[in-house]
Order: C-alpha cells, then structure tokens, then sequence
C-alpha cells in the first residue's frame, strides 16, 4: 500500500479512538451538575439573549459575557468531561464552570447589599441571583452609586 493512501486512513482510526474514548467517559445525564442545571442554564441565557436583542448587550451581566469563549474555558470543560455541540460565548462557559464552584465573595456582598438571602451552594445559583437584581435599572443604579 502506498504511505498516501495509509495516513487518511490513520487519521480516521485516531479519531474514531479519541472520540469513543471521549463518548465512554462523558458524564451521563444527572451525573453531572451540567444536567443537573440545564433547564436553570436554558433559561438563563435565554433571557440574557433578549437583553441583548433589546438594548444591544447584556445589561444585567458584565458586557464581555457575549465575547467568544476562551482556550482557557474550553480547555476546563474538557478536563471537566463537559463537551457541549455548539460555540459558548465566555458568559456561558463562566456560567457552566461556576457550577462547579462555591459562591465568590463579591456575588455574597451584592446580596447582603440588597438584603437578598443566599440560595444554592454554586456560584451559578448566586450569579443568577445577582442577575436578578440586576435586571432591576434602579438597582443596577443602586449598586453603582455604592461602589
């Protein structure tokens, strides 16, 4: 057999590996935070893309949530065996690895501010809570003039 008629059929063999190597250790629906939260996430960027439909960026999240997701998120998602079919931006990326972490302080002081009470043990649950009050113009003001 001739080498050029070899390396195709290499190439297919390795990602035929890699990729049921990839589909055996992917987390199973409901083993995962991932699926645990998929509706919360649905619902979540499903209203942070009216926002920016409506006033052209997102208003009660920071702007660069609609960037493209960086080589650093992605390259998390994969070492968390998360492997999603479509393009991220680095607001969803954020929101998936954050249910894998513990609130950050400053998410806490936003709610203490507001006298909102912590709900969820995940960055993503208080995220969404801050998100919430953020949808509020008067709040977002609020917090403005405090800081």
């Amino acid at each position: 057999m001739e080498v050029s008629i070899l390396i195709p059929i290499i190439i297919l063999a390795a990602y035929l590996i890699v990729r049921s190597a990839r589909r055996q250790s992917a987390p199973k629906e409901g083993d995962h935070p991932y699926f645990l939260h998929e509706k919360a996430l649905q619902a979540r960027w499903a209203a942070i893309n009216r926002e920016i439909a409506e006033h052209g960026k997102p208003v009660s999240v920071p702007a660069w949530w609609a960037d493209q997701a960086t080589e650093r998120q992605i390259s998390r998602l994969e070492r968390e065996q998360i492997y999603i079919q479509t393009e991220l931006t680095k607001g969803q990326c954020s929101d998936i690895i954050s249910l894998l972490e513990p609130p950050g302080q400053a998410e806490l002081d936003i709610l203490r501010f507001f006298g909102v009470p912590k709900q969820g043990a995940t960055e993503f649950e208080v995220n969404e809570q801050v998100r919430q009050i953020f949808t509020d113009p008067a709040n977002r003001e609020k917090w403005k003039n405090n800081s």
